[in-house]
Parts: C-alpha cells; sequence; structure tokens
C-alpha cells in the first residue's frame, strides 16, 4: 500500500466501514477498514496512512483519541 493513496476508515459500524471503503476504492485509494478503535490505534502504531477517517463516538477509545494518537505519531497525516 502507497503511503499517498492510503486510508484508513474507522467505525464500530461494519456496512458504513464497507460502504465508504467500496467508494474509495472506486477511486483509486487503497483503503483499510477497523471496527475497534483499540485496534485501530494499534495500526496506527504499526504503520502510516495518508488519510484517517474516523467516527467519533465508539466504545474504548472514541474517535478523538484515534486522532490524537494519530497526529502524535505521524504529524503528516490527515
Amino acid at each position: 500500500m502507497s503511503l499517498e493513496q492510503s486510508i484508513l476508515v474507522i467505525d464500530d459500524e461494519a456496512e458504513i466501514g464497507e460502504a465508504l471503503k467500496i467508494v474509495l476504492e472506486g477511486e483509486g485509494y487503497e483503503v483499510a477498514t477497523e471496527t475497534d478503535s483499540v485496534a485501530a490505534i494499534e495500526r496506527i502504531c504499526e504503520r502510516e496512512f495518508a488519510v484517517v477517517i474516523t467516527d467519533i463516538r465508539m466504545s474504548g477509545a472514541d474517535g478523538y483519541r484515534v486522532i490524537e494518537e494519530t497526529r502524535r505519531r505521524w504529524p503528516d497525516t490527515q
């Protein structure tokens, strides 16, 4: 997955994440999805994404925590 085309979509409702994945892949992006915010943070710690799209209200860590961790580890990620 090239960094310039990589997007991580995080939503605890799998259908929403999958719908976004279909649309974004149709536009040529490489998309990874997570339904669990804690697993998403672990994934963000492992590698950088060009863009992270996250739900705000989730169990575990909320979307603000996901954004905070993303910015801490990868300040250039949008």
